[in-house]
């Protein structure tokens, strides 16, 4: 067998430890990465619970009938109707999204519909005399 000199017993030494190096670097990046992810998902998942909390809160069902909103004082009105439900307290409710009709609907015979969703308060600026709006 060859003896090893100083000079391979040095080359030796600077290639391990410089892989050595590498790994370390290597794990660390990958530990930083995964660390980063975990912590985005804590983020993301604590948002979503912030947001389903508020959800709730707002949550309503009201139930009624569909008609045309009313005008705010002062508002001009552009020529279409506006579909809604009418409480039987009174109150006028705008629901989101409604194209067609038929997508408030009630059980066959009834003269009343029921809807659930998101409330959103009516501001100052609306132009419609309602408590807010449904978002189903």
């Amino acid at each position: 067998m060859k003896k090893l000199t100083n000079e391979k017993i040095d080359q030796i030494n600077r290639k391990s430890t410089g892989i050595l190096i590498m790994v370390i670097g290597l794990v660390l990046i990958f530990g930083v990465a995964l660390l980063a992810r975990f912590a985005d998902l804590a983020v993301v998942r604590n948002k979503l619970q912030v947001e389903g909390e508020s959800k709730k809160n707002n949550s309503i069902t009201i139930s009624g009938q569909t008609t045309c909103l009313p005008l705010r004082q002062g508002r001009k009105a552009s020529g279409n109707c506006e579909l809604g439900i009418k409480t039987d307290s009174g109150e006028y409710y705008a629901v989101n999204s409604i194209q067609n009709p038929l997508e408030i609907y009630g059980e066959v015979g009834s003269s009343t519909v029921e809807i659930s969703g998101e409330l959103v308060k009516a501001g100052s600026d609306e132009n419609y005399d309602i408590v807010g709006t449904i978002i189903p």
